[in-house]
């Protein structure tokens, strides 16, 4: 039989956080990826990663986020990217990229992380 368990307050005996922090300040989804092979590292909620070309790709969401008014944080470390950033969201996928200057660049690892 299922269930609902209410609780307001959640504490590990030292520290406490109430249950609307814990549910609205967790990542909906997660990817660390290598941007070279195109390929997961470790994710939460993230089915594949795609490479629509030199440093530009899309996350693939497992289950939807709720819609697509999320708050998407990126970053790059390795290759020569000077900017990273997000252009297209939707509740099913994340498309980012990695340019220097004017110019796109595949980077070594990428990592992203989405809030809702």
């Amino acid at each position: 039989m299922a269930g609902t368990l209410t609780i307001s307050t959640l504490s590990d005996g030292t520290n406490s956080s109430s249950v609307t922090d814990v549910v609205k300040g967790s990542a909906r989804a997660w990817a660390s990826f290598n941007g070279q092979t195109v390929s997961l590292r470790k994710s939460y909620n993230v089915s594949s990663i795609v490479d629509n070309g030199v440093g530009d790709y899309t996350i693939n969401f497992i289950t939807p986020i709720v819609d697509d008014q999320y708050i998407a944080v990126y970053g790059a470390n390795g290759g020569t990217v000077g900017y990273a950033g997000s252009w297209a969201q939707s509740a099913t996928s994340l498309r980012i990229w990695g340019s220097f200057g004017s110019s796109f660049n595949d980077i070594i690892y990428g990592n992203v992380a989405v809030f809702r």
